[in-house]
């Protein structure tokens, strides 16, 4: 997956300070729901993000292969998501890390990772 960078998101890598947000979106049944480190001015993103850890992919030169990293995160406060833990299961569904920065339009953040919760 080619990661391709709006002149938007160019000029915001570029001032001081950039408020950088992470926003991730779970495609559910019912919708897709996204949540993230700050609303970023969105009203349908929930500001409940309070780490996602930096991807990392493997090369072994020797063996011939690849891995794939794996993303996690960690959301603050229980009554964020008992709900839908309780209402839809979460168990593969697909999950989107978007990478942008506060006070950009939506369509400038980045999908930077696409896999399924496990």
């Amino acid at each position: 997956m080619a990661i391709v960078l709006t002149t938007a998101y160019k000029a915001s890598l570029k001032s001081a300070p950039n408020n950088s947000n992470i926003i991730l979106e779970i495609a559910l049944d019912s919708g897709t729901v996204k949540w993230g480190q700050h609303a970023g001015g969105f009203s349908d993103v929930v500001p409940i993000l309070t780490d996602a850890a930096s991807l990392q992919n493997k090369i072994d030169t020797k063996g011939g292969y690849t891995t794939r990293g794996q993303m996690s995160f960690t959301i603050k406060g229980r009554d964020n998501f008992k709900n839908l833990i309780r209402d839809a299961r979460l168990k593969n569904r697909r999950v989107t890390r978007k990478d942008g920065f506060i006070g950009t339009a939506y369509t400038d953040y980045v999908a930077t990772y696409t896999g399924k919760i496990t």
